[in-house]
């Protein structure tokens, strides 16, 4: 993965175009796409959960909460290639409590445009057989 955290600002992940880790490549190469659009589809139901509970962390104030949220979102984002969703992961994930002051608004938004960036290239893409 390349570490983008230090440069994912608000506009983060508008440019991203999915790289496909290997290993979906190789699945991808073996004619399973089928089971990368499964893959894909299991990605954006469990981030979409995990968004709708870090929403809920952010309004009672939890940071431990936002904490987990992200850092479960960095992992699954990761394994699929989807490095900019995953390096502002790890920028909340990292940063102090002060966050909830001062950038976590700008952090999310990026976050979720990096996210329906990734998602919309992941679902257009040949690997996918029937789409994800």
């Amino acid at each position: 993965m390349r570490d983008n955290a230090t440069n994912a600002g608000p506009d983060a992940g508008c440019d991203e175009v999915w790289q496909p880790p290997e290993t979906l490549q190789a699945l991808a190469d073996d004619g399973c796409g089928s089971l990368i659009a499964e893959l894909i589809a299991m990605f954006r139901t469990d981030t979409d959960t995990r968004l709708r509970a870090l929403d809920d962390a952010v309004v009672k104030g939890d940071f431990p909460l936002v904490r987990k949220q992200v850092h479960s979102i960095k992992g699954s984002a990761s394994q699929l290639g989807a490095s900019k969703v995953a390096a502002i992961c790890l920028q909340i994930e990292t940063s102090g409590p002060e966050v909830f002051n001062q950038d976590l608004p700008a952090k999310l938004q990026a976050l979720r445009a990096a996210y329906a960036h990734i998602t919309n290239a992941m679902q257009a893409s040949p690997l996918c057989v029937g789409g994800a």
